[in-house]
């Protein structure tokens, strides 16, 4: 007897017996077949043989799996013998066996490994129709140092069109190079890098080289190329450029198409191309152009667009772009921001209100916020953009229109005071006021009205605010000034300027600013007339001094000039304070820019003075009240003041400079020097608050260093400045010059310690997001996906130091996989590529595995397959022996489904054609036990026993009672059951009309007592013709003050 393991006497031998031998022998196949084969000779015969078989199941091979980016051609099974046959994506190259068999043995084990499938750096394809080419390690970062080559070569008289389905690599450092033909030929189709997907590339020859090359450091997720080709008959269409249009079909050879761009773009190249044939080679001379968003430019239309450059990709860094539009003389300019999204703080747009950067400042414009619809005041305007080296957004989309002027221009302010009204509208007004000290000439209102020759105009001539000579306060507190102030006075001037309080007070002034030229002088009496004594008589510079009090209500000033030199003469502020005493010295004012430290005023006190920022205390920081023998108390000191000064070393991590004299405009021929230092390894951002010099003769400049030998950061005058400057050392130098003549507003500017150098800002991975929002040397950002993602690449990357800031890692990528394991209680499960389109050859297999006891809710979000052929299937259970409770496919969105058993698988295969979105599903878990039972129902009953998830109950009231709450409630699915709607309750009314024949009335709360302070009232109403029978089968309530009444 020969048994062989096998279907015939082919396969292996599992043994030959005869005798007795195989008496109490047991033998196993290996396979579903066994050939046993009984041979006797010509002489002697025996007794023979009985044997039992019984079928088993066999032991398999493991499921090997699916390599990355690869798919099964085909599986036979996992049985001794059988074979599994494997396939990569597009793109990628087998790397192992393609064919795996499961070996005979007493150990099932596959014959290779599983293989894998590759992005390789480089290839040669020759005669391939079509195919993919993939970045080295595609989707995942390539590597550094490369140099990839591919070349595609097809036959003579075909062309060869590249389509790019991804690509990001690091900008400017690695570059992806297309030739047409050998490179040797010097024909570059195009040179790539950063983030932006590109155009469709074809070759004019039947040969394209691509070549790839990477720097040291950063990596990115790459490139994924689809390549194919045909037969040049003609010229290959031309397309249509970004952001523009074209006129004319036409390829063959002869032909022309005209191109044109969409508002705000400029035509980068010829307008008018043509189809040009050299023997087999078919091209359009000169090249296709492109439509780009030009970086500023003169704008004389009556309308248009002004876009960032790039648009709408992100700007570039490091770019000043300058636009100037100008309209008619009787229109203004209306500007609408369609979109605005910029890198906050470091990148700016400027709207000056005229034509170019000296004219007033409309806004400036540094974050995200899409600013309101802004008008120019006449017919010109200009927009200023600047960008820094760093990170880059969207830009902006600006949409600008001429507009009929219906408004009078702005009228402006005067000089020494201001106005109230921002309408400029027909019969709009506006009205101005003088500043402390100064009074008004003129009309104070002027009204915008229709002028005669049919355009809007002020009715009246601006008014003006001039400080007289001579005047008469009788305020607790004001102001008086010299003659032309802050100008120089005139000579020839006797100004008597005449000051009263009440009676029960004293002054107390103080010079703010104090300057005249060596003859003229100011005269203080303390009293009304010039006869009374004189408390002080001052000349040449005593700013901040202050006088001594008065010993009455009322003082006199006379100023006289009588040379021919003069100066800017006095700025007096005066202050009614409280008498004095023996005990009590006289009430000190806070100083002006600063403030007192205490409110004592009593013999031993002290009061001290502090300044605010960017000003210093000019005398002492503090006085004390002191007794003086037989006299009234006095201070010890006079009261100090709060100065600019011009210059200073400031080592506080914070703080703020300001322009000699500010508010007041400086004095000329200034020469101010200011140096910031910050502790080391910080650096310093400055702020601009407000900024007006005369425009180019008196400047400040910024010095990125300790002195003027450092590199200049800017030198600004005028109204034009950023709005933040920012070193590269913890030193700053500010140099402050004005010259001669004109002086202006001056400058508030306030600094800070911030990190010296930090990396930029990472990208946030799409469909992720980023957690941390400082960039410094030594700082963590950490990356998260959103639910149904997986992470690829380092979740967490650190700014490294160096002499570069740069991310020891590369950005992560988000991706949707294909299968997985899931055991969280509720989660998103996403087509691989979603929300992009899946790709060909996929069997994704997803398990959901909860705790038992539970159950999965599973709803499709979104839905779109290729219908029939790329479907998904869920089943209740694991893949090989579950139930399969759902299969779709096309693209209507399915139906929610419950799966009922604590695993749950889904399946989705696509074929080898068309991709769709796919899908995207979330599940939640369920606990399968029953919501809980309502019963027992008090004063009432309920309908139904089921109360599994989804089923419904519902519930009625004895006679007599009301049903308070929903009569039916559903058991919802989720993690814990619960009803669809609280227990409803049956309870006995106080009051109510009945119309049925007959029924049960119950006092309120019945069968529990009646509350407290009840009147209730039933009405029972029944058809014409009938009575009604009452009968009391239960009647409790205290005597005499709880009763019944019945009509």
């Amino acid at each position: 007897m020969k048994i062989y393991d096998g279907k015939d006497s082919s396969a292996h031998l599992l043994g030959a017996f005869s005798g007795t031998g195989m008496t109490g022998i047991t033998l196993s196949s290996t396979s579903n077949h066994l050939w046993l084969e009984f041979n006797t000779d010509s002489e002697a015969t025996d007794e023979g043989f009985q044997l039992v078989y019984t079928g088993f199941e066999l032991s398999h091979c493991e499921d090997p799996g699916v390599p990355q980016f690869g798919y099964k051609i085909s599986d036979q099974g996992h049985f001794a013998g059988s074979t599994i046959s494997y396939g990569c994506n597009p793109g990628y190259t087998l790397h192992g066996s393609s064919m795996l068999k499961c070996m005979t043995g007493e150990r099932r084990a596959w014959d290779y490994p599983l293989p894998s499938c590759i992005a390789e750096c480089g290839g040669q394809f020759k005669g391939e129709s079509s195919g993919r080419i993939l970045s080295p390690g595609y989707p995942f970062p390539y590597d550094n140092n490369l140099r990839c080559i591919w070349t595609i070569k097809m036959d003579p008289g075909n062309i060869i069109s590249l389509q790019f389905l991804a690509f990001d690599t690091e900008a400017s450092h690695d570059i992806l190079r297309v030739w047409d033909g050998p490179p040797e030929n010097e024909m570059l189709l195009k040179e790539i890098s950063g983030s932006l997907i590109p155009d469709n590339i074809h070759s004019t020859l039947n040969l394209i080289t691509i070549q790839f090359d990477t720097d040291f450091f950063i990596s990115k997720s790459g490139f994924a190329v689809q390549f194919s080709s045909s037969v040049a008959t003609a010229c290959r269409d031309p397309g249509v450029p970004m952001n523009g249009s074209r006129n004319g079909d036409g390829r063959d050879p002869g032909d022309t198409v005209i191109f044109q761009c969409e508002p705000g773009y400029e035509l980068q190249g010829e307008e008018k191309i043509t189809c040009i044939q050299v023997e087999n080679r078919y091209f359009w001379q000169p090249s296709p152009p492109v439509c780009i968003a030009p970086c500023g430019g003169n704008l004389t239309s009556s309308s248009g667009f002004i876009l960032s450059p790039s648009y709408p990709h992100p700007y570039p860094h490091g770019k000043e772009c300058d636009w100037t539009i100008t309209v008619n003389n009787d229109y203004i300019i209306s500007l609408t921001f369609i979109s605005f999204t910029m890198e906050p703080n470091y990148d700016f747009l400027y709207l000056y209100d005229g034509p170019d950067g000296n004219s007033p400042l409309i806004g400036s414009f540094l974050d995200n916020k899409l600013p309101e619809r802004i008008e120019s005041s006449s017919n010109n305007m200009h927009l200023s953009f600047r960008s820094d080296g760093s990170v880059s957004f969207s830009g902006f989309h600006i949409e600008y229109k001429a507009k009929l002027r219906e408004s009078c221009f702005d009228p402006g302010n005067v000089m020494n005071g201001t106005r109230l009204g921002s309408d400029f509208k027909l019969g709009s007004t506006v009205t101005y006021y003088c500043n402390a000290g100064y009074v008004l000439q003129g009309y104070s209102t002027i009204t915008c009205i229709m002028g005669d020759d049919g355009r809007p105009g002020w009715n009246r001539a601006l008014p003006s605010c001039h400080a007289p000579c001579g005047s008469r306060s009788t305020g607790s507190d004001g102001t008086v000034l010299s003659p032309n102030y802050p100008r120089n006075y005139s000579t020839g001037h006797n100004c008597v300027y005449s000051i009263t309080v009440s009676r029960e007070f004293v002054v107390f002034g103080q010079f703010v600013f104090f300057q005249t030229a060596l003859h003229d002088v100011v005269d203080i009496y303390d009293g009304p007339t010039q006869q009374a004594s004189l408390l002080t008589s001052l000349s040449g510079s005593h700013s901040g001094e202050s006088l001594p009090l008065s010993s009455g209500n009322q003082i006199t000033i006379k100023f006289i000039t009588v040379g021919p030199i003069t100066a800017k003469g006095f700025h007096f502020v005066y202050q009614a304070v409280p008498r004095t005493s023996a005990t009590q010295c006289s009430s000190v004012p806070e100083p002006r820019f600063g403030k007192r430290v205490g409110n004592d005023f009593a013999v031993g006190s002290l009061v001290l003075f502090e300044c605010n920022p960017g000003y210093v205390l000019s005398g002492l920081p503090g006085i004390r009240c002191v007794s003086v023998p037989n006299a009234l108390a006095q201070w010890n000191d006079s009261l100090p003041t709060c100065i600019v000064p011009c210059g200073g070393i400031l080592t506080k991590r914070r703080g703020s400079i300001l322009s000699p004299s500010y508010p007041e405009p400086y004095d000329n021929n200034l020469n101010c020097i200011w140096k910031i230092m910050v502790p080391e390894g910080a650096g310093i951002q400055v702020q601009v608050i407000s900024f007006a010099t005369e425009h180019n003769w008196d400047s400040l400049d910024f010095f990125d260093g300790v002195d003027t030998n450092a590199p200049r950061l800017g030198s600004f005058s005028g109204t034009t400045i950023p709005a933040f400057l920012n070193s590269t050392s913890n030193n700053l130098y500010l140099n402050f010059q004005s010259d001669i003549s004109i002086s202006a507003a001056g400058f508030q500017l306030e600094y800070t310690a911030i990190g010296l150098d930090s990396c930029t800002e990472p990208l946030i991975p799409s469909n992720g997001i980023k957690n941390g929002d400082r960039y410094l040397v030594g700082d963590v950002v950490s990356f998260q996906c959103d639910q149904g993602y997986s992470l690829q690449g380092h979740s967490y990357i650190t700014c490294m130091p160096g002499p570069v800031r740069r991310w020891n890692y590369p950005i992560p990528m988000c991706i949707a996989q294909c299968g997985g394991s899931l055991t969280d209680f509720s989660g998103v499960i996403l087509s691989p590529g979603f929300p992009g389109n899946y790709p060909s050859s996929l069997d994704c297999t997803w398990t959901i595995t909860l705790p038992i006891g539970f159950g999965v809710h599973l709803q499709f979000v979104n839905f779109s397959t290729e219908t029939i052929h790329d479907y998904i299937e869920v089943r209740s259970g694991s893949m090989t022996t579950g139930t399969v409770i759902g299969r779709f496919s096309g693209p209507q969105v399915p139906a929610p489904l419950f799966s009922t058993t604590h695993e749950t698988s889904l399946y989705f295969h696509s074929d080898y054609s068309q991709n769709k979105q796919g899908f995207r599903s979330i599940y939640q878990a369920y606990q399968l036990q029953s919501c809980p039972d309502p019963r027992p129902f008090r004063n009432g009953f309920v309908i139904g026993y089921d109360l599994s998830v989804g089923r419904t109950i519902s519930f009625e009231c004895f006679a007599g009672y009301t049903l308070i709450g929903e009569a039916a409630l559903t058991c919802l699915h989720g993690i814990s059951r619960n009803w669809n709607h609280p227990i409803p309750r049956c309870e006995a009314l106080c009051g109510g009309n009945i119309t049925a024949l007959n029924g049960t009335i119950y006092s309120p709360g019945y069968p529990d007592e009646y509350p407290n302070f009840q009147d209730c009232l039933w009405i029972v109403k029944v058809p014409p013709g009938n009575g009604i029978y009452i009968n009391f089968t239960v009647l409790q309530t205290e005597p005499i003050y709880d009763f019944i009444t019945v009509w």
